[in-house]
Parts: structure tokens; C-alpha cells; sequence
């Protein structure tokens, strides 16, 4: 049985959800969601709460500039991958991102 634990309303201005990936990429041994916007190209960053309610942590533009011209409703949605994985060796998970051409690593400080 599944049951709803909690509902977020992104709070970028006319903004789109397009992927979704959860780990714990502040090493507090919870897990964060980092959610996709791919209609103002952000990535926003929700922790969770003890109620599991999600918290806002950062958010931040993943292209500054449109650089491969204007899309297209049949064009893929960029980034189109995103995974949490431990790339840097270090114990700690990293945010890897394929956008374009691009393989893009966030990793943790």
C-alpha cells in the first residue's frame, strides 16, 4: 500500500518538475531530493524534515545561456540523466548530470 507523505509546490515562478533523484548529497545521513526545473533550467535542492516534509536548501541555474539554440516541444528535456553516486571516491555522494553533450559532476564538498 502506498501512502502520500507529503505534497511541495516548487516556488520558481512558473516552474516545471522534469526529474526527480533522492540521496543524501549533504552527508547528514538523510536523504535530499534534487528536482529538475526544465522550464527556467534550475536545479532546487529540498532536504527532508524529521516529518518528512520537505525543507527548500538551495536552488541554482544549471545554464546560464542557451548555447544549442531554442527548443522544441519534440526536443529531449536537458539535463536528461541525473544520478547520485559516490564518482569522486571520497565517501561522499556527488550530483552527476548529462546535459547536451556533457557529462557534468557536482561533487560534494
Amino acid at each position: 500500500k502506498l501512502t502520500r507523505q507529503f505534497s511541495y509546490e516548487t516556488r520558481i515562478k512558473d516552474g516545471r518538475y522534469g526529474h526527480l533523484v533522492a540521496g543524501d548529497i549533504n552527508s547528514d545521513s538523510g536523504y535530499d531530493l534534487i528536482a529538475v526545473d526544465t522550464a527556467g533550467d534550475h536545479f532546487e535542492i529540498l532536504a527532508l524534515g524529521k516529518d518528512l516534509s520537505p525543507v527548500p536548501a538551495m536552488r541554482f541555474k544549471i545554464m546560464e545561456q542557451k548555447s544549442y539554440g531554442e527548443r522544441t516541444p519534440r526536443d529531449v528535456i536537458e539535463p536528461r540523466e541525473l544520478t547520485i553516486a559516490d564518482v569522486t571516491n571520497d565517501g561522499k555522494d556527488d550530483l552527476v548530470v548529462v546535459i547536451h553533450d556533457r557529462i557534468i559532476i557536482y561533487p560534494q564538498d
